[in-house]
């Protein structure tokens, strides 16, 4: 990488690429020309040559202020910054540009290490370098070398502020992504998720089939059919009678009264006209008997 054309070098009289920093004296009490900008790669320093380069030859006779002012507004600038987020695939605001400084010279960083090491490895007193969040102000910074340059986030100071430089330097080194700096809102914690609706059925509604079997009949009378009777030696017997109680079996009183009373009643005699019946069929067969031997 360190033998690409990376680096842009703006002039009145004609830009071009390089494969180093071109340090010239420019910004402050000195002319805002030429500017001298590092990309990433060579697809994106030649985004800005053929972008601003047109712009810088044009405007190459307004003064600082108006230049600064002119270059800001511009269409070309708008157009060079969303080509470089395109190209890099990085969101608006999320790359660190830094204006690096040592003594009265400029020069614009894309890459946090890149800057990082130029001002370290200068042996001016005056070496510093200033943290942007975008190109646009990166390049006032440099062209104006305002005091209190709008957007400024760090301010690498190693040799008069060396404990702030370790942190910045902590914090940003070597990537320069801004998510990953101190001066990055910690993100908001999500709020929690809502409950998910439950998948479980709702409970079923009584499905119970309503029961066949038939309702207990009410009480009604016996349709059986009357017991048929057997005449037996006089008597009458219940064929279908389901077998006489235990007392009626024993030929006991179903109560104790009853017995008491069955005991004590006297036994009717038999009656008149029968014992008569009685005696003629004695008599009749008494005689037919006779008969019988005297032949």
């Amino acid at each position: 990488m360190s033998m690409q054309q990376r680096f842009v070098f703006l002039s009145p009289t004609g830009g071009n690429l390089h494969t180093t920093m071109q340090w010239r004296r420019s910004g402050g009490n000195g002319p805002h020309l030429p500017i001298s900008i590092q990309a990433n790669t060579n697809s994106q320093a030649r985004i800005i040559l053929d972008n601003l380069q047109p712009f810088v030859a044009q405007n190459a006779n307004a003064s600082s202020a108006q230049f600064a002012s002119a270059i800001l507004h511009s269409n070309e600038l708008s157009t060079t910054e969303a080509a470089l987020i395109q190209d890099e695939g990085l969101g608006q605001g999320t790359r660190i540009w830094w204006h690096a400084r040592y003594a009265t010279h400029a020069g614009i960083y894309q890459s946090t290490r890149e800057a990082f090491q130029s001002v370290d490895n200068l042996r001016a007193a005056f070496r510093r370098a200033f943290g942007f969040g975008s190109f646009r102000e990166a390049l006032y910074s440099a062209i104006s070398f305002d005091a209190n340059p709008a957007g400024l986030l760090y301010d690498y100071n190693p040799t008069f502020q060396p404990a702030d430089a370790a942190t910045i330097r902590a914090s940003v080194y070597p990537h320069g992504i801004l998510s990953t700096t101190l001066h990055t809102p910690a993100p908001t914690a999500p709020a929690p998720a809502p409950p998910a609706p439950s998948t479980a059925a709702p409970p079923a509604a009584s499905t119970a089939a309503p029961s066949n079997a038939a309702p207990p009949a009410a009480s009604t009378a016996s349709t059986a059919a009357p017991p048929s009777t057997v005449a037996a030696a006089g008597a009458t017997v219940a064929t279908n009678n389901p077998g006489p109680t235990p007392s009626a079996a024993l030929n006991m009183p179903s109560s104790p009264s009853a017995a008491v009373s069955a005991s004590n009643t006297p036994q009717s005699s038999p009656a008149p006209t029968l014992i008569l019946n009685r005696l003629a069929a004695a008599s009749a067969s008494q005689r037919a008997a006779d008969a019988v031997k005297n032949l």
